[in-house]
């Protein structure tokens, strides 16, 4: 058995992170390797990832349950896959805070034990690819936080115009409007012509 802990801050109150977290939609993008997250029952999802384990990519299907939940502040979870080569099962704690202005703390205490062909490697290995997983599902957490979060401002200093004016729809002056006619008058000339062409062509055809 492996144990990995740690903490990550991200540019968010925790009440954005926990929504993330728990968004059947959202899950799918964070677990590295997910190739779909399915809920099953309350806190409870089938899922299938494949986890790169030492030299090899490991296609496993199983399940995520979360425990303990205390909304907002912490939760427990319990994931576990399969294939026949062996078995990876996971179990974590996860507690959220608020750190600052739009800033939460996440910490961390998670282990993972393996069976099988996963189990093949040494606990160094696999406390890298450990970290790893983690630091990869992070920076697409960060990369959701950073979607959902996302507000467009523009800064107006008192007494001055902004520099980014807001958007009109262009209108089409006369002359562009004339090119446009032209270019289809002659798009349309052209189709008629060689519709007469193949026209006379099949008659001729026909006529020999």
């Amino acid at each position: 058995m492996v144990k990995i802990s740690g903490q990550q801050t991200f540019s968010a109150g925790s009440e954005v992170i926990w929504s993330l977290l728990h968004d059947p939609l959202i899950l799918p993008k964070i677990i590295p390797g997910c190739r779909f997250v399915i809920p099953a029952g309350p806190d409870e999802y089938r899922l299938a990832a494949d986890v790169r384990i030492g030299q090899h990519l490991e296609p496993l299907e199983g399940s995520l349950r979360f425990e303990k939940i205390v909304p907002y502040r912490n939760y427990s979870f319990i994931a576990e896959g399969s294939n026949p080569d062996g078995t990876v099962s996971c179990r974590g704690d996860i507690v959220l805070e608020d750190s600052g202005p739009a800033l939460a703390l996440l910490t961390y205490v998670i282990d993972v034990e393996t069976n099988g062909r996963p189990a093949a490697i040494t606990d160094r290995m696999m406390q890298t690819t450990t970290r790893s997983f983690i630091r990869r599902s992070f920076e697409a957490l960060e990369h959701q936080v950073a979607v959902r979060t996302r507000v467009y401002t523009t800064t107006v200093v008192p007494g001055r115009e902004s520099d980014h004016q807001p958007y009109l729809p262009m209108t089409p002056d006369r002359s562009d409007i004339r090119h446009r006619l032209l270019i289809v008058m002659m798009a349309t000339l052209v189709i008629l012509l060689v519709g007469q062409r193949v026209g006379r062509g099949r008659g001729e055809s026909a006529n020999d």
